[in-house]
């Protein structure tokens, strides 16, 4: 059985001691070429490495390849890969060819539309039976649903290249960001006047983050090549209806 060990390591520890390659080998009573192939290709079998720890007086669990030295790189490519690949199976069958970046928007659309529309049913849920009483409580209410629906609403023209569809979600992007960076700015205040080490930064960091994915969003949607693949659809619509 082969483990996977940090060779690195094993090659700062060898040096340490002032061994070749040659002279670690006959310390450890193996082959030079076993020694080579450790350092090279970072495996070896359990029996090589108790071995090898001996020599090194270390334990050999240290030596061991741990997860925090994991090349996550080609894990989040196949994941967004994946992704997208999900996301393409959702589109009609004509509209398969479009840029992976609007592939990437109408995924994460679908899911902040969902996590929206949740977001706000459970919050009307846990509010007290008292705040249904108070006709501002049930209008912001009442605007946070319409808005979530308006906002699902949108999501499969968007994939249809409706270009009002596009339009509807550059309004929305519009939305987030005046929501929240008026949030963002409120947090800063509070921050600045009430500032202690004990300070949630929490609320802060997620209105930062969901500035940055509306700007990555809308900055996708006005794309020249995305602008007009919207208008060439409706185009195509549009001389479609004239013509039947």
């Amino acid at each position: 059985m082969k483990v996977k060990i940090k060779r690195e390591l094993i090659k700062q520890l060898r040096n340490e001691k002032s061994w070749t390659q040659e002279e670690f080998a006959e310390v450890c009573g193996l082959h030079s070429r076993t020694v080579q192939r450790m350092e090279n290709e970072g495996s070896v079998s359990v029996k090589t490495l108790n071995i090898v720890a001996n020599a090194l007086e270390i334990e050999p669990y240290c030596l061991e390849f741990s997860t925090d030295e994991i090349d996550f790189g080609p894990l989040y490519t196949e994941l967004r890969l994946l992704t997208l690949a999900i996301t393409r199976k959702m589109l009609p069958l004509d509209k398969r060819k479009l840029p992976n970046s609007l592939v990437a928007v109408l995924t994460l659309v679908s899911f902040s539309a969902s996590y929206t529309l949740l977001h706000s049913l459970m919050l009307i849920a846990n509010q007290p039976e008292a705040s249904f009483d108070n006709p501002a409580y049930l209008g912001v209410f009442g605007l946070t649903i319409i808005f979530s629906l308006v906002y699902i609403g949108v999501i499969y023209p968007l994939f249809q290249l409706k270009s009002w569809a596009r339009l509807s979600m550059l309004i929305i992007c519009w939305l987030f960001f005046v929501i929240n960076g008026g949030l963002l700015f409120i947090e800063l205040i509070s921050i600045t006047r009430e500032f202690n080490y004990k300070y949630d930064f929490s609320s802060l960091f997620e209105y930062s983050i969901n500035i940055l994915i509306v700007f990555w969003i809308y900055k996708i949607l006005t794309r020249p090549d995305i602008r007009r693949l919207f208008s060439t659809e409706a185009k195509s619509t549009s001389y479609n209806n004239r013509h039947l």
